[in-house]
């Protein structure tokens, strides 16, 4: 489940939450908050298995939660990328919060269709 902030731009910026977050954290909402009032519409969406109680930061999908499954996340951000392709809007940066940013680097190993990828304070895995 997700939530765009339409600019009016056919142009989009995809943002990944953290781990102990969703779409609704104060952090993606500011950044949102900016990229839209430069026009630059953004989509923030929770990956799967949100809706548990795992932390104070509940989300809206659907799912079952798995601690650390990234590549499960990476499938959700392509679903999300398809989707917006097949409505004629191009995915131009995703950007990734601590969790949300080794999600992002790992769809950019994969996938080369976003130009830009951004990430934010990934964490370290051995």
């Amino acid at each position: 489940m997700g939530i765009l902030d339409d600019a009016g731009s056919s142009n989009l910026v995809v943002f990944c939450h953290w781990l102990r977050s969703s779409k609704e954290s104060k952090t993606i909402i500011s950044l949102a908050d900016v990229l839209t009032n430069e026009r630059i519409s953004v989509f923030r969406f929770d990956f799967a298995g949100r809706h548990t109680p795992f932390s104070l930061f509940y989300g809206d999908s659907e799912g079952s939660f798995q601690y650390g499954n990234y590549w499960r996340e990476v499938d959700d951000l392509r679903a999300v990328i398809l989707y917006f392709s097949s409505q004629k809007l191009k995915v131009d940066a995703i950007v990734g919060h601590s969790k949300g940013g080794n999600v992002v680097l790992l769809y950019a190993s994969v996938y080369r269709d976003v130009s830009t990828v951004i990430n934010i304070s990934g964490q370290e895995r051995n």
